[in-house]
């Protein structure tokens, strides 16, 4: 028969683990083992440990970087943790759907981080976000396109400044049906024919006598969108009419993946993201009559043109006395370059990179456009060489809005957009 007590030497040992039990989690904290120095102990920590799912391309396991610290504050410092773990607010996001998903991105990082502050991230369209951002409902507006004259002076007139920020290279991209086999690429006069109001195409067949004669059927981003915007300035003229439009770009993929003779554009990251369900088309560069895939590199060296682009980030100044706001903004353009390429974006090059960081760190001296001269009007050029050369354009309370507004007046490189 076994004792049900034990010896009295088993309960003296057992009180002695007890004892040195305790004093290792007085050291290391409640359960689980110990912090190193220096790293941060609260939920919202950089440092922790991913759970047991995996989080976006990290596996089961591994640690999350570092991101940007507090503002003037060192990671692991008394204060650093303090802010991390009582930092809170509301931020609010609007603006392109192509530009949402590096938003959505950085946010969701951002959040695991800063738990307590909230990142609205809206995609209404370029257009639409501007409309909010001059109406003081946003913090941030993302485009993808520059800034037009006319919403520029309106900024202006309503005594709002802004810093404007380039945050990655996107290049439009033309879809079709997978099973679509008959365009092979497609040249700028086909697109014209395609999409302009005044080809007055109605068939596959009339862009091309060797195609289906079949009902074209066209789905592109809503008159809101920087992207609509963006296409009709590039073939020179007002899209036709009767196409599908809508502002959430996984509409249009739903729309094109659905209808053997559909065809339609928007930015290349949902193209990325369905692949399966889409074929992008070749296009002809005007300069070298080599057709051209938005692929990184083509985009980067602007190959694939005349439908490269930047996209941007626009900050409401007034906004950035708030310091989540100015955490969010410090965190994000630490961050986008490496979150823009996962989810299909192009790096911008370094030398814009670096002009972008010193226009971070002092916001006050860079407020305005790079792109618009100090009357108001867009810097014809390649947009490289116009965002590094010219000073930022402080722009008075009165401009006299131009005849016209273009946003492909600037080439991304090269020849002169049309």
């Amino acid at each position: 028969m076994l004792n049900p007590l034990p010896p009295k030497h088993l309960l003296a040992g057992r009180m002695v683990v007890t004892v040195l039990c305790l004093g290792w989690l007085s050291l290391t904290g409640c359960g689980g083992g110990g912090v190193p120095e220096g790293e941060l102990r609260s939920t919202g920590s950089p440092d922790r440990q991913v759970g047991e799912r995996q989080v976006g391309e990290r596996q089961v396991g591994e640690r999350e970087p570092l991101g940007p610290s507090p503002a003037g504050l060192e990671w692991g410092t008394e204060e650093a943790q303090r802010q991390v773990s009582t930092l809170r607010g509301n931020i609010q996001i609007d603006g392109s759907s192509t530009v949402r998903p590096i938003g959505e991105a950085v946010a969701m990082r951002f959040g695991r981080r800063y738990p307590r502050v909230r990142v609205d991230v809206g995609g209404r369209g370029t257009g639409n976000g501007l409309k909010r951002f001059q109406a003081r409902e946003l913090d941030f507006v993302h485009t993808s396109r520059p800034i037009l004259p006319s919403e520029a002076a309106g900024l202006a007139e309503a005594g709002l400044p802004f810093l404007e920020l380039p945050v990655a290279y996107d290049g439009l991209t033309v879809v079709v049906h997978p099973h679509n086999r008959w365009v092979q690429q497609l040249s700028l006069e086909q697109l014209r024919r395609l999409f302009l109001h005044s080809s007055g195409t109605r068939t596959w067949q009339d862009v091309d006598p060797n195609w289906p004669n079949q009902t074209l059927k066209v789905f592109a981003p809503g008159t809101g969108s920087g992207t609509y915007d963006f296409f009709a300035d590039v073939l020179g003229g007002p899209l036709r009419s009767g196409m599908s439009l809508n502002e959430d770009d996984n509409a249009l993929v739903t729309g094109v993946s659905g209808n053997l003779y559909s065809i339609g554009f928007f930015g290349v990251a949902y193209y990325n993201e369905n692949r399966g369900k889409l074929r992008a088309i070749p296009i002809v560069n005007p300069e070298t009559g080599q057709a051209y895939l938005p692929e990184r590199l083509a985009i980067e060296e602007n190959l694939y043109a005349p439908l490269s682009r930047p996209l941007f980030l626009y900050v409401n100044q007034q906004s950035l006395s708030r310091v989540e706001v100015r955490q969010f903004l410090r965190f994000y353009i630490a961050t986008v370059p490496e979150l823009a390429s996962k989810v299909g974006f192009v790096k911008l090059p370094e030398e814009i990179w670096q002009a972008v960081e010193a226009a971070v760190e002092q916001p006050e001296q860079h407020l305005g456009s790079r792109l618009l001269d100090h009357h108001g009007q867009t810097i014809p050029g390649r947009f490289e060489d116009v965002y590094l050369q010219s000073p930022t354009a402080l722009l008075p309370l009165e401009i006299p809005l131009p005849a016209t507004d273009n946003p492909a007046a600037l080439e991304l490189a090269g020849e002169q957009q049309p």
